[in-house]
């Protein structure tokens, strides 16, 4: 994976943020995606300890995070949206919705979600685009992988790209 510079900073990669969540005692790193004005894309286990069963009382997403470079600043999600079934999957494949409290996605973009044929996502090269969990602190930098060939099945994606800790939530893009 590599470091993205502050010139970098682009779209795709400033719809692309940190998430930071309090669950309990403990602070929970990963990463989130807009898929819409104020609407982020995550892992629920960023907002959710399935061991506890307990909510992140507190939340917060800075889009475009990079080397203490904050172009958009940091916002709190406001609500939380869980799927159902986040606790008979014991976090495998779930998802969670954050709600900001302010339309963001207007300065920074959002990413689409897109259904499409095996054949045509299969050709393309696909990125993983987050941060690290060795990033956490106010110098988190966003990291880009190299290319990676995905394959896509009804209710998976496949990739050989790396999926280091905090990358949970991480876009798969091509």
């Amino acid at each position: 994976m590599k470091q993205l510079s502050k010139s970098a900073i682009k779209y795709p990669y400033t719809a692309i943020g940190q998430v930071i969540s309090k669950v309990g005692t403990s602070y929970g790193y990963g990463t989130g995606f807009m898929i819409g004005p104020n609407h982020v894309l995550t892992s629920a286990n960023n907002v959710y300890d399935y061991s506890t069963g307990a909510v992140a009382k507190k939340v917060q997403f800075t889009p475009g995070l990079t080397k203490g470079f904050n172009p958009h600043g940091t916002f709190d999600v406001k609500v939380i949206l869980l799927q159902q079934t986040q606790v008979m999957n014991k976090g495998k494949g779930e998802l969670a919705i954050l709600v900001l409290g302010q339309s963001v996605g207007y300065a920074t973009g959002w990413l689409g979600l897109c259904a499409s044929k095996e054949k045509e996502i299969t050709a393309l090269p696909a990125h993983i685009t987050g941060y690290p969990s060795f990033s956490h602190d106010k110098m988190a930098t966003i990291m880009l992988s190299n290319p990676h060939m995905v394959n896509i099945k009804p209710s998976m994606i496949n990739t050989s790209a790396p999926a280091d800790p905090g990358l949970n939530g991480a876009p798969c893009w091509v």
